[in-house]
């Protein structure tokens, strides 16, 4: 607050609403840098400047889609199955392959 001397309309502004109105007010004209301080705080002094409020957009809700089932993985076939279903597609293979012909 050295920064800032007390001209008598400032006392009167002290004595109506107390010092942490007016230290509210230098913290506003502190916040960004400005041409005319002096004339700023003045400003926010008559005009009950305030600080700005920072408010979170609301997130915006996503529709909830349905969840598709989960698909378990096949069980694992041991070596003779995975074989007999080899031949079994070989043998498919072959019976489309002599039909086309």
């Amino acid at each position: 607050m050295d920064q800032f001397a007390l001209a008598p309309s400032v006392e009167r502004y002290i004595k109506r609403n107390g010092i942490e109105y007016l230290r509210e007010k230098i913290t506003l004209t502190e916040l960004e840098p400005r041409e005319n301080a002096a004339r700023y705080f003045m400003a926010a002094l008559r005009d009950d400047f305030k600080l700005p409020v920072r408010r979170e957009p609301e997130k915006k809700q996503q529709a909830k889609r349905p969840t598709p089932p989960f698909l378990e993985a096949p069980p694992a076939l041991t070596e003779e199955e995975r074989t007999a279903r080899m031949e079994m597609m070989r043998e498919l293979r072959q019976t489309i392959a002599a039909c086309r012909s």
